[in-house]
């Protein structure tokens, strides 16, 4: 008793079987692009977040970096303003040391005057003896 559908029927089991086996695979393929899109979905959230950091930290030591130029340009213009200070205080200190070099110069010149005055003399003796009593 052979059945005339049943080979139809076997090749339909068969069919069937494929078309099983072919949607699982589309479906595992289907599911594993959605898995690896959100593992690339997650990996591309964590160097974004990643990259943020690093640019807050960029930017940190940027604005540190400005500070930093900011006090060393003022602590050049500290030291120009003290190096001009310094030699105006030097040319004063010459010119004084000038003036009392002629000053001291003429004093010496009115005691050897006066040395040589007898009478100045005396008064000059009279004077550094009482010094020394």
């Amino acid at each position: 008793m052979f059945d005339a559908l049943a080979p139809y029927a076997s090749l339909l089991k068969v069919a069937l079987v494929v078309m099983l086996v072919a949607a699982s695979f589309i479906g595992g393929c289907a599911h594993g692009t959605a898995t690896q899109r959100e593992a690339d979905r997650a990996k591309l959230d964590k160097a974004a977040g990643d990259l943020r950091q690093a640019s807050a930290a960029l930017k940190a030591s940027a604005d540190a970096l400005y500070e930093v130029d900011a006090l060393t340009r003022a602590a050049q213009d500290a030291a120009e303003v003290q190096a001009r200070m310094s030699a105006a205080a030097i040319v004063a200190a010459r010119k004084d040391r000038d003036a009392y070099r002629d000053r001291l110069a003429a004093i010496e010149g009115d005691i050897e005057h006066a040395k040589r005055d007898p009478k100045c003399a005396q008064q000059l003796e009279a004077t550094s003896c009482a010094i020394f009593r």
